[in-house]
């Protein structure tokens, strides 16, 4: 029996990126369909009241989810493997979020200095997976961000005001989207299959609030 999960990313965020690598590995063993969903962090954490250099910042963000907004509308099929090839070249070796690129920074300081190098990762994400190039002019549209929020809107909230905090959000069959699980790496061998039927049997109960660990938090192993 396939379960239908509901994915909604940022292609930004790194602890999503890892997320997304852990339900890629057990899609086979699990039996798993998955639809992938744009998210904006960008969107989700502006406030009105930031300054100029939070401005830049939130809109730089922006950037490559945009494009995956434009491709969602035109080609949804394709989004997953536009993820992937996005996310290699931002978290990838060498890659300008790359964990041990951004090292010592802030992660607001590694997006400010790296604008055009997020913009190439984008691009080059969009030759990689064989997709048309000018999809990476929406980087800095605007016009894409109602795309976004619609998108947000359609994340299932099981019947509660729902608050999005952040990335990944997943819904397995339907459930009410949840934040997380937040992975510092893909769990190896059979403890992915084995983390996965955790957590989808959590989502899926519908007394389940929230579960969490209050530690410092390593940074994500992204290569």
């Amino acid at each position: 029996m396939t379960t239908t999960v509901d994915y909604w990313f940022d292609p930004v965020c790194p602890w999503s990126w890892v997320t997304s690598r852990w339900v890629n590995e057990v899609v086979g063993p699990v039996g798993l369909d998955v639809n992938w969903h744009p998210m904006s962090l960008g969107i989700l954490n502006a406030a009105p009241n930031s300054n100029a250099r939070m401005m830049k910042f939130f809109e730089i963000l922006k950037g490559p989810v945009r494009v995956c907004a434009a491709m969602s509308e035109s080609n949804p099929g394709e989004l997953g493997t536009l993820y992937t090839t996005i996310g290699e070249n931002l978290h990838g070796p060498g890659g300008p979020l790359a964990a041990k690129q951004v090292a010592g920074d802030d992660f607001a300081t590694a997006v400010l200095r790296s604008r055009d190098a997020m913009f190439e990762a984008t691009r080059n994400g969009l030759a990689e997976a064989g997709l048309d190039e000018g999809f990476a002019e929406r980087f800095d549209d605007p016009h894409m961000d109602d795309v976004l929020l619609a998108s947000h809107a359609r994340v299932p909230s099981g019947g509660h005001a729902q608050e999005l905090i952040g990335v990944p959000t997943i819904s397995v069959d339907g459930s009410a989207g949840l934040f997380g699980p937040v992975l510092t790496e893909v769990p190896p061998g059979p403890r992915a299959v084995t983390a996965w039927n955790a957590f989808a049997a959590l989502a899926q109960e519908p007394a389940f609030y929230e579960l969490k660990r209050t530690t410092q938090r390593p940074a994500p192993q992204t290569y």
